[in-house]
């Protein structure tokens, strides 16, 4: 049995906790930027079925990262933590696109899932899955 409760941070492993989101959701910042990128200045894969399930994914992503990378600072100011500089608005805004943002990759994941079910055990074409592709959307973005 492993309890933390008991264990106090010093200030440098609290600054450390408020820092290493930043650097790793500005990775994945840059790596979804990167995919939209290359989905778009290419006609063949804007035509793929995948590429643009890739696109909303990235998006999605994007939203999530974002949130992340803003890390502490829209905590409201009088709560006292580190790197704070918001208040209640700022907060519940963040909470919400961070939700959004990971429930919406997360059934974009199995979204994923499905399609590759589709391609390789039922051998579905690209013409068959463009008939599933608005459901593909609908459903992650419903859920986010």
């Amino acid at each position: 049995y492993c309890s933390l409760s008991s264990y106090k941070m010093n200030e440098g492993e609290i600054i450390t906790l408020a820092l290493v989101p930043v650097f790793t959701a500005t990775l994945s910042l840059c790596g979804n930027c990167l995919i939209i990128l290359d989905v778009l200045y290419d006609r063949q894969k804007r035509r793929s079925v995948y590429h643009r399930i890739m696109v909303g994914f990235s998006l999605f992503s994007i939203v999530n990262s974002f949130s992340m990378v803003i890390t502490t600072l829209p905590v409201p100011s009088t709560t006292g933590v580190v790197f704070a500089l918001g208040n209640e608005a700022t907060c519940d805004f963040q909470a919400f696109i961070m939700q959004m943002g990971g429930a919406a990759c997360f059934v974009y994941n199995a979204t994923l899932t499905i399609y590759f079910v589709q391609v390789i055990r039922l051998k579905r074409n690209e013409s068959q899955l463009k008939k599933w592709e608005y459901f593909y959307h609908i459903l992650p973005m419903s859920m986010g």
